[in-house]
């Protein structure tokens, strides 16, 4: 779908949404490390409209690339080696979770976190999570899926009459079949007409 935005608006909309994106990933580093303080009113407008914000950005990311003013956001977002992964996106947000709930509810000891550690955990929970959600995709997602397209069958309309594919936007062939009719056809002898004549 191509629609036609003019360049400023599209300037705007990027700007506004890479720099929402990074306030909102990044905006809370010195309250989490410790060297700021946070506000009540920062905190009740960051918990009430962060999420709303974030629902933006990625708004606007997708209308951007469907509307073909993505650029190199929409290449990356369209290489076909992210397919797999997008088909596991929705069990992986369900197990995830449960998955860092049990990381850490098996914790004996205190751990010291450093940026070399919570690497490690980082990647050890993203690659358990895949692993289980490809499971979990397996065993629930897919059979469903498949259940649907049994009871659910979305038929296409078919005609009675036999067509093919049309060689252009505007071209369609249709083939159909005249039935024959037979005619009866009468044959006067005028030879033995006229022999009989003779012998009257």
């Amino acid at each position: 779908m191509k629609i036609t935005v003019h360049y400023a608006v599209v300037a705007i909309g990027w700007t506004f949404a890479a720099g929402m994106g990074l306030t909102l990933i990044f905006g809370n580093y010195d309250y989490i490390t410790g060297n700021a303080t946070m506000s009540l009113g920062v905190r009740a407008l960051y918990g009430a409209g962060a999420r709303s914000a974030w629902g933006l950005v990625i708004a606007w990311i997708i209308f951007a690339c469907v509307t073909g003013h993505g650029g190199i956001v929409n290449t990356i977002l369209s290489w076909k080696g992210l397919i797999p992964l997008s088909r596991l996106s929705y069990s992986a947000y369900l197990v995830h979770f449960y998955v860092i709930i049990a990381l850490f509810a098996s914790q004996e000891t205190i751990f010291y976190a450093n940026y070399f550690l919570l690497n490690i955990i980082f990647f050890g929970i993203m690659v358990t999570t895949m692993l289980m959600s490809f499971v979990f995709s397996l065993a629930f997602e897919s059979p469903m899926m498949e259940l649907e397209k049994i009871f659910l069958p979305r038929n296409k309309p078919t005609s009675s009459l036999n067509t093919t594919q049309p060689k252009t936007k505007h071209e369609l062939t249709i083939h159909y079949e005249i039935p024959q009719i037979k005619t009866l056809t009468f044959q006067r002898n005028d030879s033995e007409n006229d022999h009989k004549e003779e012998n009257h």
